[in-house]
């Protein structure tokens, strides 16, 4: 049994409030802005992010699992399946054990059938929840941008920029109707507004 002194983070960007990294290690790493790769650097040089730690406490084997499962689920950038600029498949770190990509996909079809401990479905949970420990008691975001429901289904969203992304519209159009520059043919409205 390992040491239970690893986290899982998750690096979102405030600009358009996306998760683009996801990462593991010491309690430290998550802060650390050496020996992230070129593409992180690019996007932490257009806009500032949020650190989330998801999950704490954990074993190395168990902080793998989860950054290959959550790396997994968000998709790799450059293998055009999600957003995140991470290069490899997840639990490759430096802790005296190298992960190959087979390594990492063994790992990630364990955790298909695997029955997961409660606690290591909340921190999954808490990973993909819709950001609303992130908003403030006015409906604003702390990171950016003013929380949208769609008034049919109640469903919340962190800013239009995810609204926009999840339903593959235009950001500039939806922005102008919910802000009432333009007539509003959709369910998306303020939260504030709605309260």
């Amino acid at each position: 049994m390992g040491i239970n002194n690893k986290v899982v983070y998750r690096h979102i960007r405030l600009d358009i409030n996306e998760v683009f990294y996801i990462g593991m290690g010491n309690k430290k790493r998550p802060y650390k802005n050496i020996g992230r790769n070129k593409y992180w650097n690019n996007i932490v040089n257009k806009t500032d992010y949020n650190v989330e730690v998801i999950a704490k406490g954990l074993t190395w084997e168990d902080a793998c699992e989860l950054e290959c499962f959550l790396i997994q689920e968000y998709g790799r950038k450059d293998l055009k399946l999600g957003n995140l600029c991470n290069m490899t498949d997840g639990g490759d770190g430096t802790n005296n054990m190298i992960r190959t990509a087979q390594h990492c996909k063994k790992i990630s079809k364990s955790l298909t059938n695997k029955k997961l401990s409660v606690q290591h479905r909340k921190n999954i949970s808490l990973s993909k929840k819709n950001k609303l420990s992130h908003m403030k008691k006015d409906g604003t975001s702390f990171g950016s941008g003013v929380a949208i429901i769609n008034t049919v289904t109640n469903v919340i969203y962190s800013s239009i920029a995810e609204v926009s992304r999840i339903h593959n519209l235009s950001y500039s159009g939806l922005s102008a109707k919910i802000s009432g520059q333009n007539p509003n043919n959709t369910n998306f409205k303020y939260l504030k507004d709605v309260n």
